[in-house]
């Protein structure tokens, strides 16, 4: 991982899934916190535990997308997918 990428490892103490990929995280198997957002502080609601390689691969996509609403691109190529999926947009 890079130095900016998630780095708060725990190993964890029941089963839980993987939201990244949908797999199980096994009890004593090293996963990796991410969140809550500083605006939900307090929430563990948005509190996930993901795979160590999932959570790289999720920063490369987070980082991506910010990348893509830097340029002007996060309506077209974020957000109406995520609502509506790419199909509509892919023109022939």
């Amino acid at each position: 991982m890079t130095n900016d990428s998630p780095s708060n490892s725990s190993s964890t103490t029941s089963t839980t899934e993987c939201p990244w990929c949908g797999k199980q995280i096994q009890n004593g198997d090293t996963g990796v916190t991410i969140g809550p957002p500083p605006f939900h502080s307090g929430s563990e609601t948005h509190r996930w535990i993901l795979h160590e390689d999932c959570a790289e691969e999720w920063h490369t996509v987070a980082g991506r997308l910010r990348d893509l609403s830097n340029r002007g691109a996060r309506l077209t190529l974020v957000e109406y997918p995520i609502e509506h999926g790419p199909a509509k947009l892919v023109e022939s």
